[in-house]
């Protein structure tokens, strides 16, 4: 029970700092736009902005992500509709086409092989959240031209849905670490990637939501494997 205080105690501070942050946040990123795209600085001040605006359109993104994780930790699952699998897919990588433009990466590839009548019980922005974090971090953090596959297998006590690429991979020695916040492989990444450092954090509590798990391998120069194990219940093949 006290280690259980403990946890919601973090679990509100972190999301009242962040609400904190994120208006005074908006509003210098506000300023900082309106003077670039105004052309009323140039030369080395222009240069300064515009890194203090991209530093800032990160720290964004990064309080967004702490508030979404602690809404996950400490609200109920609502809003559990069934819904088309294949077509929440779709919208995900019409988002990650954007991810590709934005870091110039656009010989990497994103093959679906998912029945076109796979149902999903869920919430269906948190699964939105998890296959976009998963595409994202897949496109991110792998070379222009990786192939990145999305598919389905059943078990006979799951359906899981697996999203594979074949980058340069993650030493064993980081698995088990990979959904802890902020932690990364290669700190060296971190600003030019453009990541969160809580992308996996959120995936595995959204499987946790939806009674599943976030199972995640890899070999090290042959890619990586992240596994959505979700409850035969949770899925469902409609013909």
């Amino acid at each position: 029970t006290h280690l259980q205080k403990l946890n919601e105690m973090r679990s509100d501070f972190i999301a009242n700092v962040s609400h904190e942050l994120k208006t005074p946040l908006t509003v210098i990123n506000g300023y900082l736009e309106t003077l670039i795209d105004n052309q009323l600085v140039d030369g080395i001040v222009k240069k300064a902005l515009e890194n203090a605006s991209s530093e800032g359109v990160r720290m964004s993104a990064i309080i967004q992500d702490l508030i979404s994780l602690s809404q996950l930790e400490t609200s109920e699952n609502q809003d559990v509709i069934a819904f088309n699998f294949i077509e929440l897919i779709g919208q995900v990588i019409q988002q990650t086409e954007l991810v590709k433009d934005n870091l110039s990466k656009l010989e990497t590839q994103i093959d679906v092989d998912v029945d076109p009548n796979w149902t999903l019980t869920g919430n269906r922005n948190e699964i939105f959240s998890l296959m976009s974090n998963l595409l994202n971090n897949s496109v991110r953090y792998c070379p222009d031209g990786t192939l990145i596959s999305i598919w389905t297998e059943t078990t006979s006590n799951s359906i899981d849905v697996i999203v594979e690429d074949n980058g340069p991979g993650i030493a064993d020695m980081h698995i088990g670490r990979l959904t802890e916040r902020f932690y990364r492989v290669d700190e060296s990444h971190s600003s030019s990637t453009g990541g969160t450092g809580l992308g996996l954090s959120i995936a595995k509590h959204i499987m946790n939501r939806h009674g599943g798990l976030l199972n995640i391998s890899s070999i090290l120069g042959s890619g990586t494997r992240v596994k959505c194990v979700f409850p035969k219940d949770r899925m469902r093949l409609i013909t």
